[in-house]
C-alpha cells in the first residue's frame, strides 16, 4: 500500500464557484479515489503556500500518480500540484536499511 500526500491550489474558476456557491469537494474526490481503486484518507482545506492537501492510498506508485491526476481534475485544481510518498515508520526503516545494505556493496566493489 502506498500513501501519498497532494498539495494542489485550485483553478481561478473553482474559486469564482466557491464564492458563488460555497462547496465541500470531500465527497467527489474520495467518490473519484474509491472508483479507481484508491481511498481517502483526510482531505484539508489549508492557509499558506496550497489550497488544499489530500492524504489518500493507493496500490503503489503507479497508481498513486494516476490517482493524482484524477484528484486534480475532481477537486478543480491547476494542472501543477505537489504529490509525496510518505512511508510509515515501518517503511521508513526498511527503506535505511535497504540504502545501507546498497552502500556496502558498493564500497567493497570499490575496495
Amino acid at each position: 500500500m502506498c500513501h501519498c500526500m497532494l498539495q494542489g491550489n485550485f483553478k481561478p474558476q473553482t474559486w469564482e464557484s466557491f464564492i458563488a456557491k460555497p462547496t465541500d469537494r470531500t465527497s467527489a474526490v474520495r467518490a473519484e479515489l474509491e472508483k479507481l481503486g484508491g481511498r481517502l484518507d483526510r482531505l484539508f482545506y489549508t492557509s499558506g503556500d496550497y489550497d488544499v492537501v489530500v492524504i489518500y492510498e493507493a496500490r503503489d506508485e503507479s497508481e498513486a500518480a494516476l490517482l493524482a491526476r484524477s484528484i486534480a481534475s475532481t477537486a478543480g485544481l491547476e494542472t501543477a500540484v505537489n504529490r509525496v510518498a510518505l512511508l510509515t515508520p515501518e517503511q521508513a526503516l526498511t527503506a535505511m536499511a535497504e540504502t545501507d545494505e546498497d552502500l556496502s556493496r558498493r564500497a567493497q566493489l570499490v575496495s
